[in-house]
């Protein structure tokens, strides 16, 4: 995505930061016939662009298997009933909790991740 923001501004074609962005501007500034894009930086261009469609699908792909191992495991299932957890952090700490014994206490696994509060402040 950077290489193709450079390419263009290298040529004064500016495109607002953000993936979104990128993918809203890019197919007019490909269309467009006169605003100073060599053919073969058209083609260079729209390669990349092809590459950045072809890594949001690959993404998607692992976003689907993320969601289908979260759902495979109990703990993982219950952690995503937390606000603010999906599917890689239910992953993530349900593999690394496994069945809880290597902690005397929740507040010991806390402690892992620094998700303790500090001095006298209390969770709830």
């Amino acid at each position: 995505m950077n290489q193709i923001r450079g390419a263009l501004l290298e040529r004064g074609i500016a495109i607002h930061k953000g993936v979104d962005q990128v993918r809203k501007q890019l197919p007019d500034i490909l269309e467009d016939a006169e605003n100073g894009l060599t053919a073969l930086c058209r083609e260079l261009i729209a390669e990349q662009a092809e590459r950045l469609r072809e890594l949001d699908k690959a993404i998607k792909e692992q976003d689907t298997r993320l969601g289908r191992l979260s759902q495979a495991d109990a703990l993982s299932r219950r952690m995503l009933d937390v606000p603010g957890v999906g599917p890689i952090t239910a992953t993530i700490v349900a593999s690394d909790i496994g069945d809880g014994k290597g902690y005397a206490s929740s507040r010991d696994y806390a402690g892992v991740w620094a998700w303790f509060p500090r001095g006298g402040q209390k969770l709830c």
